[in-house]
Order: C-alpha cells, then structure tokens, then sequence
C-alpha cells in the first residue's frame, strides 16, 4: 500500500496558506489533482471519503445512511473484486456488507445476490 502521508502533509500546508486550488506534485496521484481535492480524496475523513475500509460503522452510516431514506429508491451494489484502488488485505465481500448496513442507516440486512456483490473480474 501506498504511503501518502508526504503528500498529506504538504497538500494541508497549502490549503492552511489558502493555497487549496494550487496543483499537487505529478507524482502524488494519477491525475492532476489540487490540493483541496487530494486532501478530500486522501485524507482520514476528507470529504469525499465515503467508501474506506478505515472508517468506523458510525462513520459509515453517517455519510451513507440517508441512501435507505429514500423507500422508493431501488440500489444494487457492486464491487470490483479486482479494484486497483482498494489495497489487497481489505475484504471486499466484508466492506461491502458494511457499506449496505450503512445505507440502511444501520439496520443489519442479508446482503442478496441480487442487492450487492463482489465482481470477480
């Protein structure tokens, strides 16, 4: 896995001199990237950061917990069994019964077949 604290860090500095739209360095990410949105994308708890293994139950629901709000909203997850994003001792299958439990704002629910799955390819 990737050490990204380097970047972190110099990603905070610029956006406490309100620097936030200031481009990050090539190597920090893939794309072109600015320093506010690495710091949402990367950072623990950045404001884009909806889907990491790292956070807690609570966490989770707190950011995905108003999906289920929505009864007459029908939602299939699917998770790429070969995500290049996702660092390899992270269990899919087991993240993606958290993240299901999250959208209905905490209520432990049988992940089906046809509600959610790990793709393999």
């Amino acid at each position: 896995e990737e050490d990204h604290s380097e970047f972190i860090s110099h990603a905070q500095k610029l956006v406490a001199q309100q620097k936030g739209e200031e481009m990050m360095p090539r190597s920090a990410f893939w794309a072109p990237i600015t320093a506010s949105r690495y710091l949402s994308l990367l950072d623990v708890n950045g404001e884009d950061d909806f889907f990491s293994s790292d956070l807690t139950d609570e966490q989770l629901r707190e950011r995905l917990g108003h999906v289920g709000e929505k009864k007459e909203l029908d939602l299939i997850a699917v998770y790429s069994g070969k995500d290049e994003y996702v660092p390899s001792f992270v269990d899919k299958e087991v993240l993606l019964k958290r993240l299901v439990k999250a959208m209905n704002n905490g209520v432990e629910e049988e992940v089906e077949e046809d509600d959610g799955q790990v793709e393999s390819g």
